[in-house]
């Protein structure tokens, strides 16, 4: 009977065993019911989350300002020498030419594709296909000693009148600091000019008159963009004895290199440059200074003597201007 039994039990106890099987729900659909159970629960691992999560927030910009500050320490030490902007001045008066420097002609280096450091994107005023070459040619000039026939000009290190970016750091600070490891190799252990004789600082430290003489009783070339910023502050250029223009594009002047340059080759070695036309300006200066030209790479200098005298904003918050023919 007990056999009997035990084979009669077997298959009702897979039955039951089968039946109780297809009651279990897969894994997925048990963690999802947990967690919607669980969704508003408050855990000691939530509490430590959301403590932690302001220090987290904090730590983050600390850390960045300690590193920045290290490398900011660092270029100080290592930065080269930069000449007053009485000395440029004095050069220039005494017909060296100029090819000036700017956080803009930094980032172009970037770009050149011996570089090792990371490309950047190009610049709205800088084609694709001439970035590259742009970049060769800013490398070229940057490497070249400065004399005192051709200045070549950085920015100093803290300038006076730089504005303030990053709390009590100012952009310039902020700048060597983020950019020195690519830019130490291009600037260690060298002389340069002062770049700032086109920005407002040129007018707290030199007399305007020592300024003005650089282009007095000169026959002057104004290579300027169509409808740019540029114009002819009289309080600055009423001293020059003959003034002429030569119109380069607004944007993507790089692209039209070659032209400018044949254009600017047929005016007379007599005639002085002045330059205001963007990243193409340090390249022209450099080829017109070895064609036998004094040229100047002046940026946006009469609009920064505006700034200077409260009657303007910053250059690069100004709208374009059209250009104006002196009186």
């Amino acid at each position: 009977m007990l056999i009997v039994m035990e084979t009669k039990n077997e298959p009702q106890e897979k039955k039951e065993g089968a039946q109780v099987a297809g009651n279990i729900k897969p894994p997925t659909q048990i963690g999802e019911r947990w967690r919607k159970a669980h969704k508003n629960k408050v855990t000691f691992s939530k509490i430590v989350r959301e403590i932690k999560r302001p220090f987290q927030q904090l730590y983050a910009p600390i850390d960045i300002i300690v590193r920045l500050s290290k490398k900011l320490k660092q270029a100080e030490r290592e930065f080269p020498t930069v000449g007053s902007l009485s000395e440029t001045i004095d050069l220039l008066n005494r017909g060296a030419s100029i090819c000036r420097f700017g956080d803009g002609e930094f980032n172009c280096l970037r770009w050149n594709v011996s570089s090792k450091s990371p490309s950047l994107p190009p610049p709205p005023q800088i084609p694709h296909s001439a970035e590259f070459v742009l970049a060769q040619r800013l490398e070229e000039v940057l490497v070249t000693p400065s004399s005192e026939q051709l200045i070549v000009a950085i920015p100093p290190f803290n300038p006076i009148c730089s504005p303030y970016k990053y709390g009590w750091w100012n952009f310039w600070q902020a700048y060597w600091s983020e950019n020195w490891d690519f830019l130490r190799e291009k600037l260690m252990n060298r002389t340069f000019g002062n770049s700032f004789v086109s920005r407002q600082d040129v007018f707290y430290e030199v007399d305007i008159e020592k300024i003005r003489s650089v282009w007095s009783d000169r026959d002057v070339v104004f290579v300027v963009g169509k409808n740019s910023r540029f114009f002819d502050e009289p309080r600055l250029f009423s001293s020059i004895k003959s003034a002429e223009y030569l119109f380069v594009e607004p944007t993507h002047a790089y692209r039209h290199y070659e032209t400018t340059l044949q254009q600017a080759l047929t005016f007379d070695k007599n005639k002085l440059f002045i330059i205001c036309a963007g990243y193409m300006a340090t390249v022209l200066a450099f080829d017109l200074h070895h064609h036998g030209y004094q040229a100047l790479d002046m940026g946006h200098l009469p609009n920064c003597y505006k700034e200077y005298l409260k009657e303007a904003p910053r250059p690069e918050w100004m709208p374009t201007t059209i250009v104006r023919k002196p009186v």
